[in-house]
């Protein structure tokens, strides 16, 4: 099993700290034991996945990133690229029926 890229930079570029992460998972309820700050630290290295999708939602409103790009971070797929493909033949509009 690949090890999952975590959230490590978006913490570091958002200046949060494990403590604002621990925080804020405690206010909202969300089910672990997020006093220990190993686990947190696990969850910020991508150490570990959490079991609990509300875990994500949570990181995705503190951090103000798509829940889909954290879900990316957490499962061992890559996130897709948009790829951007010329047109080989430019489209002249007297050949359109408009």
């Amino acid at each position: 099993m690949n090890k999952v890229k975590g959230i490590k930079d978006l913490m570091s570029n958002g200046r949060y700290k494990p403590l604002h992460l621990s925080d804020a998972l405690k206010a909202d309820g969300v089910p672990g034991n997020w006093d220990c700050y190993q686990n947190v630290y696990n969850l910020i290295n991508g150490h570990i996945v959490p079991k609990d999708a509300y875990v994500l939602i949570v990181i995705a409103e503190l951090l103000n990133v798509d829940l889909k790009s954290v879900i990316y971070r957490y499962s061992n797929r890559s996130e897709p690229s948009i790829e951007m493909k010329q047109i080989s033949k430019p489209i002249v509009l007297s050949e359109l029926n408009w």
